[in-house]
């Protein structure tokens, strides 16, 4: 299906509302709340929305055109959001008719940049938590026990959430004793919104984890170019929290992957080498780790492929086929990295470049947010 950038809207007329309210039987495809073309009370107005909003390429025509009450509309805003995990009134034929329309959108746009790393702005993660009355704290379940999912969603940070994720990120800083000065801390989570991109998570309006992403250049083995470097932040670790972060930090290199229709994907793990959360991420242990600088931050990096549903890890760059090869080199030409942050010369110039990630330790380490004190 091509995609279409139409960013004029029109008025929907009463006939027009009624044949799109008709795709969820009179409720809000969300929600679920009963809406009406003509209310009695504002509250149960329907809103027409363009689900692939239009200035983002989505299409005028009915096949885009979903019914939500005005909180949900205003809520949704323009985020790409997969239809089957959102839209949860919407009738099967309609819904199908848009999950094929949301999949041909997902691989024929061009989202792809550097502070544009993933298509979808939400996506829902499930955990599973097994209940039982007789299982005690550490007993493993026995094999055919089934475990309840617990559902997630992962959001992608807007400018508004800076300030509450900024915060939770001095928090983490300082739990584990790395924090420096607020001015470099917020300079971190501009430089990843601005030049990469962070995802989070909440609960009852508590963050409970986020996740960075940016582009840097590596030297790893016989692979020399940009990588996805990936930052996992937890300040509170338990079983349930760990099973989170390895689910998203499974999930984001693979929808890349499917999504960009690549096979393989260099990916750098980069934690503070005190983070309990590292020892949860067992998808991690096969990653050969290049780098450690000091006693601050580790790094690991390996080539990541789709497996089935999941993501694996294959080790070295020089294992891949020579095509496969080239296929990566050409992939990674869409990121463009301003000098390598590992480079040593860079932590001896007074020219402090524009960097996604100042957590990076080196010689000068009152440039940078983690920094031991003491």
């Amino acid at each position: 299906m091509k995609r279409e950038k139409i960013t004029e809207r029109f008025i929907f007329s009463e006939e027009e509302k009624e044949q799109v309210l008709k795709k969820s039987g009179q409720k809000c495809a969300h929600c679920g709340k009963p809406i009406f073309v003509l209310p009695h009370k504002m509250e149960n107005a329907m809103t027409v929305d363009h689900y692939i909003p239009l200035y983002k390429g989505g299409s005028n025509r009915s096949i885009n055109f979903v019914p939500l009450c005005k909180e949900c509309n205003e809520k949704k805003s323009a985020k790409i959001i997969n239809p089957a995990e959102y839209l949860k009134f919407l009738k099967p034929q309609y819904m199908k008719e848009l999950q094929e329309y949301y999949e041909s959108y997902i691989h024929s746009f061009n989202y792809l940049s550097e502070n544009n790393l993933f298509a979808n702005d939400e996506f829902i993660i499930e955990v599973p938590y097994f209940v039982s009355k007789n299982l005690r704290a550490g007993e493993i379940p026995r094999k055919n026990q089934k475990p309840f999912m617990l559902k997630y969603v992962a959001k992608k940070a807007a400018y508004c959430d800076l300030d509450k994720l900024y915060t939770y990120y001095v928090r983490y800083l300082k739990k584990y004793d790395v924090f420096d000065c607020d001015e470099l801390a917020r300079h971190d989570i501009l430089r990843w919104f601005e030049e990469g991109c962070i995802y989070y998570i909440e609960k009852n309006d508590d963050i409970l984890m986020m996740i960075a992403f940016d582009i840097i250049n590596v030297e790893s083995g016989d692979y020399t170019g940009p990588a996805l470097e990936i930052w996992p932040f937890a300040y509170y670790v338990n079983e349930r929290i760990g099973e989170l972060m390895s689910q998203m930090i499974f999930s984001m290199p693979n929808r890349i992957i499917r999504e960009c229709g690549v096979k393989y994907l260099p990916t750098v793990l980069t934690t503070v080498t005190d983070d309990k959360i590292y020892s949860h991420l067992i998808w991690f242990d096969s990653y050969q780790r290049y780098a450690r600088h000091g006693d601050v931050v580790t790094k690991a990096f390996n080539m990541v492929r789709t497996c089935g549903e999941d993501s694996s890890a294959i080790g070295s760059f020089s294992l891949l086929s020579s095509d496969d090869k080239a296929d990566v080199i050409e992939f990674m030409k869409n990121f463009k990295v301003p000098g390598n942050y590992d480079d040593e010369e860079w932590y001896d110039t007074d020219d402090y470049p524009t960097m996604a990630s100042t957590l990076v330790i080196g010689k000068r380490k009152k440039n940078r947010a983690i920094a031991k004190t003491g």
